[in-house]
């Protein structure tokens, strides 16, 4: 991979990272944000999805749908087509909570599940683009 796609795939995994220990933050203590945390949960996933795609030098898509973005990861590397069911579960977590709706908020413990489903994208892609997960 050239120099520059991976610097640039580093630092979306650098913000997916963030958004990975705000999510763990947000969910601390004994006044969790689990709404909150779940919108940064569905953020760690996507922004490590498209380092993926950064790797390739290809314009990023400007879409928070994580299917959509897990299909084109697919196509470069088919290990990640795993990851198809969190990314249903993940993806409805980019809007679902962020404003004010009829939604009932989800529990910490339905959340701390969406960030073990964030967590284990991240980890992939790391190893994929580090090495490391």
């Amino acid at each position: 991979m050239a120099d520059l796609q991976r610097l640039e795939a580093l630092a979306w995994l650098r913000r997916a990272r963030d958004d990975l220990g705000a999510a763990a933050k947000l969910l601390s203590g004994t006044d969790p944000y689990p709404a909150t945390a779940s919108y940064h949960c569905q953020q760690a996933a996507e922004k490590a999805l498209k380092a993926v795609i950064a790797v390739t030098g290809d314009a990023i898509p400007k879409t928070h749908d994580l299917r959509v973005l897990l299909g084109r990861c697919v196509a470069i590397d088919q290990s990640l087509d795993q990851f198809y069911d969190a990314c249903d579960e993940l993806t409805p977590y980019s809007t679902e909570f962020r404003y004010p709706s009829e939604n009932t908020d989800p529990s910490p413990s339905q959340i701390r599940c969406a960030l073990a489903l964030s967590e284990s994208v991240v980890a992939a892609v790391a190893l994929r683009i580090e090495g490391t997960g």
